[in-house]
């Protein structure tokens, strides 16, 4: 028996019968998070905007760098509820050899102006394409990275404004404009573990 899309997605199930992670749920937010990670499949956001038929997904303010690998610039089709804008994206391999912007090919797009439709600015119409500068990062799990930013990171003040109701528990410590990233510029970060 063949399950529509949302059928699927309210039995727990994936594209193709397989289970579905968190965000194929609806619907699904990502902002201001951290995410170091190798690419996959090419899809934006390091998986992000993969699987978006039938689910309404929101990706903003988030620091995706890749390990290897340049920036997925596979996006859902226009026609999907997404949207992502605010996002910094980088390749720590790659990226401080490359010439050029990846976001810049995007912006110069049908698929980006169409996305204009569901999203005025346009799909990461204030996206970056920048070493974020974090205190440290090894790009390796088992390193001790520190995932604030510097005084110096682009992050800083680059972000997109969220609506009031997303719960941010380091809103009211960002000054000016959101930061982009799990870490607001002069907070403190989490203790945890060693």
């Amino acid at each position: 028996m063949h399950q529509s899309q949302p059928a699927r997605l309210a039995a727990g199930l994936g594209p193709r019968g397989r289970p579905a992670d968190i965000l194929a749920l609806d619907p699904a937010r990502s902002h201001r998070s951290t995410r170091p990670q190798k690419a996959i499949r090419n899809y934006f956001a390091a998986g992000l905007g993969g699987h978006t038929a039938g689910t309404r997904r929101r990706v903003f303010n988030n620091i995706i760098v890749h390990v290897e690998g340049m920036p997925g610039l596979h996006f859902p089709p226009a026609d999907h509820d997404f949207q992502a804008d605010g996002n910094l994206h980088w390749s720590l391999k790659d990226g401080p050899s490359y010439k050029g912007d990846p976001l810049g090919e995007l912006r110069r797009s049908k698929l980006f102006g169409a996305s204009r439709d569901r999203y005025a600015p346009g799909w990461e119409a204030g996206g970056l394409f920048a070493d974020p500068k974090f205190v440290r990062f090894r790009g390796d799990w088992k390193a001790q990275n520190a995932y604030a930013l510097r005084k110096a990171s682009p992050a800083i003040d680059a972000g997109v404004a969220i609506p009031p109701d997303w719960p941010d528990p380091l809103r009211a410590n960002d000054r000016g404009r959101p930061d982009i990233g799990a870490i607001p510029f002069g907070c403190e970060p989490w203790k945890v573990g060693r």
